[in-house]
Parts: structure tokens; sequence; C-alpha cells
């Protein structure tokens, strides 16, 4: 099997190079000039982890290192600067070590050093959110917006052991199941399942401040439109999937093209009955049931019909080409 030689540069000069392959650790400090060299590296896959003095891990990359005696992959830890430092204290203000600060929306995290503090570096200007968390304790979402490549934000990330909710809470009428769907503004849907009448779903950050959702439970829909997010984390949402009794009629020519449905909330009904197997579109003939009371936007070809629901009523809509 050959071998393969990895080298690169850092942007510290203290800072030390980590590289796990599952069963070979490699360690390398880097020079004044923040230059590092690991040999003997087999080629495949490697992570590659930059880190503090301490051991405190501050970013990691993906590297493929080529076949082949005396083959070389380069690997730049180079970034123009901290976009975003800060300090991670317990509640009586003492400085945490070895606290994990996560980063959204990226997913990526750093750890905190012997005296709190942590950096963030090579973000591209945007809005972003920190979190710390060590253990069972963890600290509000701090949200930091970057407007330049030479922005520097500083946070303080403090540590509580009654962190704040982030988990929603939704409570169904008469103890139905089935599916919800909750989403954020620019998130994606987190679907969790309903039994005996309620769900509980963790939201993942980014959080935001607008949270909408949607159910189908015992073949009734229940579509709301967005809302507070604080508010429903700390009421939780209530619905009665009874109320859902109205219905939608598709009449026309069967060859017309497919309809698509949005419902109160923005709601595609298509899109999301296709957890239940069905279709993005419905077809003519077709009787959209169990419906809750509200407006409805009906798209076909190049026409747009608008339609109100009434409960324990069925709106007939006439679907030509």
């Amino acid at each position: 099997m050959s071998g393969g030689i990895t080298t690169g540069f850092g942007a510290l000069g203290r800072t030390s190079a980590l590289v796990p392959t599952g069963w070979q650790e490699l360690r390398a400090d880097l020079d004044q000039d923040g230059r590092y060299f690991l040999g003997a590296v087999l080629p495949g896959d490697w992570e590659v982890s930059l880190n503090t003095p301490d051991g405190a891990r501050q970013e990691s990359r993906d590297v493929s290192v080529p076949e082949g005696p005396g083959e070389e992959f380069t690997l730049n830890f180079d970034y123009g600067g901290v976009s975003i430092e800060g300090v991670v204290t317990d509640s009586a203000g003492a400085p945490v070590n070895h606290a994990t600060v996560d980063l959204f929306p990226q997913r990526s995290w750093v750890a905190s050093g012997p005296d709190g503090r942590f950096q963030v570096r090579d973000l591209a200007p945007g809005t972003y959110q920190l979190r710390a968390r060590l253990q069972h304790d963890r600290s509000d979402l701090v949200d930091v917006e970057l407007r330049d490549y030479n922005d520097r934000q500083t946070v303080h990330l403090e540590l509580r052991d009654d962190p704040p909710n982030d988990e929603l809470l939704i409570r169904l009428a008469g103890g139905g199941s089935g599916f919800c769907f909750v989403e954020m503004e620019g998130s994606y849907q987190q679907v969790p399942r309903i039994d005996g009448g309620s769900a509980t779903v963790k939201l993942m950050p980014p959080l935001t401040d607008r949270v909408r959702v949607a159910c189908q439970a015992d073949g009734r829909w229940i579509l709301t439109g967005w809302q507070d997010l604080e508010r429903a984390l700390e009421r939780g949402v209530d619905f009665d999937p009874f109320e859902s009794d109205s219905s939608i009629v598709l009449e026309g020519d069967p060859s017309t093209a497919a309809v698509q449905v949005t419902g109160p909330g923005g709601w595609d009904l298509g899109k999301l009955r296709l957890w239940f197997g069905g279709g993005t579109a419905y077809s003519v003939g077709e009787t959209i049931s169990n419906l809750p009371e509200g407006e409805y936007t009906l798209r076909w070809g190049n026409q747009v019909r608008t339609v109100w629901t009434e409960r324990r009523r069925a709106v007939e809509v006439e679907i030509e080409n």
C-alpha cells in the first residue's frame, strides 16, 4: 500500500492539526510561519481538524489523499480574520472550558478554551445563530449579523441549567392520531407523529420568529397560518380536527390538466399528501374532503381560482380548459 503526505498552512502559529481516520491518528504542531506537516499518511479519506493549543477544536475539513509514493496534498486553513469571537460563562460569570459552541445554519461547532473564549473563522457575510452547551446546560440562541468580510462581532453566551424551551407541543381534541408538518420561515419541515392526541417536536435551529403547523389526523386536515414562535413554544398549539368538515369538489372534463390546491396558511395540499401515498396534484372528479374552513387557491394550466369553504358544506369548482 502506497504512502501519502499532507502539508499545509494554518493561521495561528501555536495551533495544532489533528487527523483522525477511525484507526489512525496523527498530530502536527504549527511552526512560527503557521505551517504544519503530516508524513506517512495513507491514501484515502481523512478529516483534518485545526485546534487551539489546549486541544479545543476550531475547524475541520474533509480531504482525500491520492495514491502513489511521494504524493502530496496541500490543505490550507487560511482565513481573512476572525469573524465571530466570544466567551462562554456559567450563570455566576465564571469562564467555562470545553463548552461546545454550535453555529447555525451551518450546524458546525467550535469549543471554548480555558478562559471560556472561542473563535469562529472564515465566515461569509450573513446572519448566524450561536448557542453554547455543556452536559445538560445550554445558553440562549444569540443572533449575529456579519455585514461584510471585515466585520467582527463579539458575543457572550451564558450557560443555564434551565435552558430555553425549544419543544413545540401540539394537542388535538378527541385524542386523534396521524402526522403534523411543522415549518419555520426559511427552514425545512419536521414531521412528528401524533399519538393519543398529542405530539412534541424539538425545533432545530436556526429558530425564526414565526412557525406554522399543518396536521392530518384521522383523515382530517388542519391547516394554520404563520404564528408567533415564542408564543407557540410557551403555550403550545391546540386544534379541533372535528371542525374540518368542509369539502371541495372538482368538476369538469376528466382530461383537464391536474389541479394544484393551496389552502390556509399557504400549505400546498398536494405536497403534504405525498406522505400518505397521494400525488402532488388533484384530478378532475376528485372530492377533497375533511378540510378546515378558509380560503383555497386552485391552479391548473394558466387558470387560477380562489374559493372559500364553509363548515359542513361542499364547494363545487368547475375546472375548464
